[in-house]
């Protein structure tokens, strides 16, 4: 078991003391907040109880790391209002309550130590808890009752308790907090000036607590960590730190940004790395960026106005975004408005009209133009239209995989470009702010272009990224344009997918080369990327064999599975080893039971068969069996109508 070091206490009250002070017993000068640093501990200490200094006259009675840089509090008695420096006090009563006065004589804080026998002294245990003790030795009182925003070895978090975060990079209470719900689990809250938002374990009802590993069926209502870095909790939840075991220090702390995060102390740096944390995507947190506003990933989480609003407090986010209009909506006089489309966005919560049963877009657009407390709608198109009419705009996002538009309702006075772009001016990293970005569903084509092709006027496709539009050059050459719906990567998924590209020109083994071992499901890659084979044009033909044996087959074949040195057999290799088997032995149907069924047999014959064995041979594990593009593409020009 981790020790913290034995703590000694500088100022202990001791019996005759308190006989000797009457009612209100100071304790000594070292707890008169007149000089700096005031402390119960030894310099040698890893961790201290006292007055801390925040600012040249304002002190917090806390309990804090001392070897951890910058300085860590796990917790603080009077977070939310400091005293001042000169002449504030600390005082413990004959009754065992502890009191923190302000110079003026007002209470600032006190404990509520209830109990029939008299505190003898205070102690700062190896754990890091702050107790007072009768002379029987009974804790009378102690700090692992009362939280501030950290959770320490062995301290518990149940029934009545909460952790609660710091406002921004300060010391005040914030607006998130960790608690055990009426239902018995174990739930972070965002509770804002205008709303209250659980967000984690996720509220999705298409997603209930049990789907996520919690369970209700229980009413102990506790939770802790151990000295190894195991979290236990009583509704299920349990989670390791990534450097479980003995000897290291950690806290459990819920962070100003709403997340919740293990951290571990590096004794030599005296810094904090994360161990573990509740919530991988910033943006699930509630409440980040406000009323109105957007949590857009660039890659890092960015708040963002959409068109129309502008940003209340460029200091702080969570105030959100203000319209730039007013819509006019009564009985005499409704003003006419429009809907302005945002790709890949919502705003979880407070609808107005959840439909959930197939719907058409306009009748969706219709619910909202009769609302006048309808601020817009997104449709959902997942194979049926679903509707979510919107009121209150709170903990907006936009991320690339959501399958629905956003449609906010603006004055057609307002102008509003045909592409609109989201305005972002704030991030939740550490890094420096930069300077306002432009992304969303941008425009990506210049005059010309738009002229080609008639105001994209003739679409002859779309696909996930876009529609494609015919065009006419100057030259009266017929061209294909693709107008991209919108952009989402950022520079890191940029880089990653052109390093993946250069690959190829770089020679495995070469000096200044390295290589990474691939794992994980890689869709059309060659054998050769898990192997760490050397990387030559035929990577490319294996991926073309891929694309030609799914487009007959109708089905997606493209998984190979890589695990540490293990290639792991699965649906293409099953598929290519039975389809050689079925050639070699004449089947005659080989052809007509391979071909996509939804064609009903209505295919040539010949060509379906080159085609298959065409995709065979450019699947080939070695690759020095596979045919080049060239042979390839002199093949299939035979079959050219």
């Amino acid at each position: 078991m981790l020790k913290w070091p034995d703590l000694e206490i500088a100022c202990r009250l001791e019996h005759n003391q308190l006989e000797r002070m009457k009612d209100t017993i100071e304790w000594l000068d070292c707890l008169h907040v007149t000089k700096k640093g005031c402390r119960l501990a030894h310099l040698v200490d890893s961790s201290k109880v006292g007055c801390h200094a925040e600012r040249t006259n304002a002190y917090y009675f806390a309990i804090w790391f001392t070897n951890s840089k910058p300085t860590t509090f796990v917790w603080m008695a009077n977070r939310n209002k400091p005293v001042n420096g000169r002449g504030s006090k600390l005082s413990l009563r004959r009754n065992g309550i502890i009191v923190l006065t302000d110079v003026d004589g007002t209470t600032v804080w006190q404990s509520n130590t209830t109990s029939s026998t008299d505190a003898t002294r205070a102690e700062l245990l190896d754990s890091g808890n702050l107790v007072l003790k009768d002379s029987s030795d009974t804790i009378l009182w102690q700090t692992f009752d009362i939280p501030t925003d950290t959770l320490l070895p062995f301290q518990k978090l149940t029934k009545g308790k909460r952790l609660v975060s710091s406002r921004n990079l300060g010391y005040a209470s914030g607006y998130y907090s960790l608690y055990f719900d009426s239902d018995n689990v174990l739930r972070m809250v965002f509770d804002g000036p205008d709303i209250s938002s659980l967000y984690w374990p996720s509220p999705d009802p298409l997603s209930n607590i049990f789907q996520q590993g919690r369970t209700n069926l229980n009413s102990t209502r506790i939770a802790m960590f151990d000295d190894e870095g195991s979290f236990d909790s009583s509704d299920f939840l349990r989670f390791s730190a990534s450097d479980f075991g003995f000897g290291v220090l950690r806290r459990l702390t819920i962070d100003y940004d709403g997340n919740l995060r293990l951290y571990s102390l590096n004794n030599v740096t005296g810094l904090w790395s994360v161990s573990w944390e509740a919530i991988r995507r910033k943006c699930d947190v509630r409440g980040l960026c406000g009323r109105n506003a957007i949590c857009v990933y660039t890659p890092e989480a960015r708040c963002a106005c959409p068109p129309g609003y502008e940003i209340n407090d460029p200091s702080d986010w969570t105030g959100g975004c203000k319209t730039r209009f007013n819509i006019t909506c009564n009985a005499s006089k409704s003003e006419q408005v429009k809907f302005v489309g945002l790709p890949q966005t919502d705003f979880y919560g407070y609808d107005l009209q959840v439909v959930l049963t197939p719907i058409s877009f306009n009748a969706c657009r219709d619910l909202c133009l009769k609302a006048c407390n309808c601020s817009g709608f997104s449709y959902r198109l997942t194979g049926e239209g679903f509707c979510f009419t919107k009121g209150i705009l709170y903990n907006g996002i936009q991320i690339r995989s959501f399958p629905a538009t956003l449609y906010l309702k603006v004055p057609v006075r307002l102008q509003i470009p045909d592409y609109p772009t989201l305005v972002f001016n704030s991030s939740f990293t550490c890094e420096s702010p930069k300077a306002n970005v432009l992304l969303g569903t941008t425009s990506m084509y210049d005059i010309t272009e738009k002229k080609a092709t008639t105001n994209f006027k003739v679409e002859l496709g779309r696909g996930g990224s876009g529609a494609v539009y015919m065009g006419i050059l100057a030259d009266e050459r017929v061209v294909a344009v693709k107008r991209l719906g919108a952009i989402f990567q950022g520079d890191e998924e940029f880089l990653a997918e052109l390093n993946f590209g250069l690959a190829k020109l770089s020679q495995r083994g070469a000096p200044n080369s390295e290589f990474s071992r691939i794992r994980g499901t890689k869709g059309y890659m060659a054998p050769e990327w898990a192997l760490n084979l050397p990387i030559t044009a035929k990577v490319d033909v294996y991926s073309y064999g891929v694309v030609i044996l799914e487009m007959v087959k109708g089905i997606r074949l493209s998984n190979w599975v890589v695990d540490y040195d293990e290639v792991r057999e699965v649906e293409l290799t099953k598929f290519v080893r039975i389809m050689k088997s079925r050639i070699l032995d004449v089947e005659e149907s080989w052809v007509e039971d391979t071909v996509d069924p939804r064609l009903q047999g209505k295919f040539n014959k010949n060509q379906a068969a080159t085609l298959i064995k065409i995709g065979l041979a450019c699947v080939e594990e070695d690759r020095n069996r596979r045919p080049t593009m060239e042979s390839v593409v002199q093949t299939l020009l035979k079959f050219e109508d």
